[in-house]
């Protein structure tokens, strides 16, 4: 969600009128790269974030409480919880609306003013804490060290250095003239883009369209007097803040965003606020980085485990291939005297016909000891790796499971509690960082439990480890026990102790299962029902794994969506 100068003007009158003055009461770190303050003004809570990753930097508000991502803190969170929590802000300004820089100005009522200085600058973008005479507190993210000004706590700050662009606030039809004519650009938004301060690219192709009539116009197509009118017309919110925003949506992709009226586009839609759906495009889930990790590590480990499948298929000997290289061996031996020097094959004289190659200068005896040799690692691999393939299908089923189980994670604690699994399975090399222990199995909220109309409480494991303990602790012989056939998923149990079970309830619990599987969406699964005194543990398997007694349970369908059941927990 970039933002030129221009929609950040925008963005920052909104916010000013909604936000202050108001109380910092908290600071926190949504992600590494995003603070969120939280205030109370004129007797309501807000939330405001900023965003300085990379090209995609934003300033926006939100009623919805921000949750904690991967980082609990850091220095720079430490100083602003020290600065500005429990001060006022009262200032919230862009000092120059051309540059993409807004500063808080924070008035604490132990430590004094501060300041914050928020640039969104593309991939120089950070949030700096400043103090008296200017002097740097600390920042965000250390930047880059060939930055062209230094950002040392303590030195003097000074904004970043302003490109040799015209202000579309100022110039005159002669100096926009001439920088056009200066520009070899064909294009003429790409031009204007060089040539103007605060000019983004939505702006710039808004405004070669109301110069032109086209969007695609080129450079020289461009009058300098109706170039300037466009341009004052465009900015006049600035100093009126009689702003017009609004957006196109893209299928598939993200909206363009404008705080005017997008003309060159009919499909454009007014909107009431341009912070507000800004904040609406912030990803959802508030554990996004934490969760980014952890997959990245669950998939390195199934990447890693499909090529030991492959290894241990390859190495795996076919039926009756050592039992064939044996009885080459024993023809070699009783026809050694048959070969000659330099012979390549040696053909049996039988109804076989079998030909045997043959390795020179190697002595025919040397040659059938090798056979023998590899027969009898054949014989080994034929008994260890049937049950080696095994465990590696085990493993990456619940490798799979962990996967899921990460992906329908709620909370921290249950994101946890996956990295913990994922690390006492041994299936994956911890980090090289320093890592908190994983919460116990208490610590992670206890089995979704919903109810049917019958009274039966439906259960729901949240995760590998609890899918065992519902199982085989928790479910008693004669409840139903459910899972998606051939799939992740989470164990499901009815706690109907061997009372009959509505057609409804079966349904419905089969639903679940489906619902809280890796098939989640489709409109068809396959779902076994079984008692659970039917249901095992797998030999060696990993926490959850289980099989099923030799001809029970049965398959019912069901659609992977959540059944209208009241959820009590």
């Amino acid at each position: 969600m970039p933002l030129d100068a221009l929609a950040l003007a925008c963005v920052v009158h909104e916010l000013r009128q909604a936000t202050v003055p108001a109380r910092i009461q908290q600071a926190l770190l949504s992600t590494e790269r995003t603070v969120a303050l939280e205030l109370y003004a004129a007797g309501q809570r807000r939330y405001l974030l900023m965003h300085v990753q990379g090209p995609d930097c934003w300033l926006t508000a939100t009623e919805a409480k921000p949750r904690r991502g991967d980082r609990q803190t850091s220095s720079f969170l430490e100083l602003l919880r020290k600065y500005a929590r429990g001060g006022r802000l009262t200032v919230l300004h862009q000092p120059d609306p051309t540059e993409r820089i807004v500063v808080l100005h924070v008035e604490h009522p132990q430590h004094g003013a501060t300041r914050l200085w928020l640039e969104l600058t593309g991939r120089q973008s950070n949030l700096l804490l400043v103090g008296n005479e200017d002097r740097l507190m600390g920042q965000l993210h250390p930047g880059s060290r060939r930055a062209p000004r230094s950002l040392h706590p303590g030195h003097a700050y000074s904004p970043p250095p302003r490109p040799a662009r015209l202000s579309p606030l100022t110039c005159t039809a002669e100096q926009a003239a001439e920088a056009l004519r200066g520009d070899e650009t064909p294009e003429a938004a790409q031009a204007l883009t060089r040539a103007f301060a605060g000019v983004g690219p939505v702006q710039a192709r808004e405004i070669a369209w109301r110069v032109t009539g086209r969007v695609e116009a080129r450079t020289a197509e461009l009058d300098a007097e109706a170039l300037i009118r466009t341009l004052r017309a465009l900015w006049q919110p600035v100093t009126t803040g009689r702003w017009a925003p609004s957006q196109v949506q893209r299928p598939g992709q993200a909206p363009i965003l404008a705080p005017f009226a997008l003309r060159h586009a009919p499909q454009a839609q007014p909107l009431s606020s341009l912070h507000a759906t800004v904040a609406e495009r912030i990803p959802s889930d508030p554990y996004r980085d934490a969760r980014l990790a952890l997959q990245r590590r669950i998939r390195k480990a199934l990447a890693q485990g499909q090529r030991r499948l492959l290894a241990t298929r390859q190495d795996m000997p076919t039926d009756g291939a050592a039992e064939r290289l044996r009885l080459q061996g024993h023809w070699l031996l009783a026809l050694q005297h048959s070969v000659t020097p330099g012979q390549r094959t040696l053909t049996v004289p039988d109804e076989s016909g079998m030909e045997i190659r043959l390795q020179p200068p190697l002595a025919p005896v040397q040659q059938a000891e090798q056979m023998f040799k590899r027969a009898r690692k054949m014989d080994r691999a034929a008994r260890i790796l049937p049950e080696r393939l095994q465990q590696v299908r085990r493993d990456l089923a619940y490798l799979a499971q962990l996967e899921l189980d990460l992906a329908t994670a709620a909370n921290r604690t249950e994101i946890e509690a996956v990295r913990g699994a994922l690390e006492t399975s041994g299936l994956a090399k911890s980090p090289a960082v320093a890592r908190r222990p994983a919460p116990s199995p208490r610590a992670v909220a206890g089995p979704r439990r919903f109810a049917c109309p019958e009274g039966f409480p439906i259960l729901v494991g949240r995760n590998a480890r609890q899918n065992a303990q519902l199982t085989f602790k928790q479910a008693t012989p004669r409840d139903l026990w459910l899972h998606v056939k051939e799939a992740p998923g989470s164990h499901v149990v009815i706690r109907a102790g061997g009372q009959p079970v509505s057609p409804d309830t079966l349904r419905a619990a089969a639903q679940l299962a489906a619902f809280y599987s890796q098939r989640r969406g489709e409109s068809d699964v396959p779902v076994i029902v079984a008692e659970k005194r039917h249901v095992l543990s797998l030999a060696r398997g990993r926490p959850g794994q289980v099989r099923l007694r030799q001809g029970q349970g049965a398959v019912i369908s069901a659609p992977a969506r959540l059944p209208a059941l009241e959820e009590l927990s």
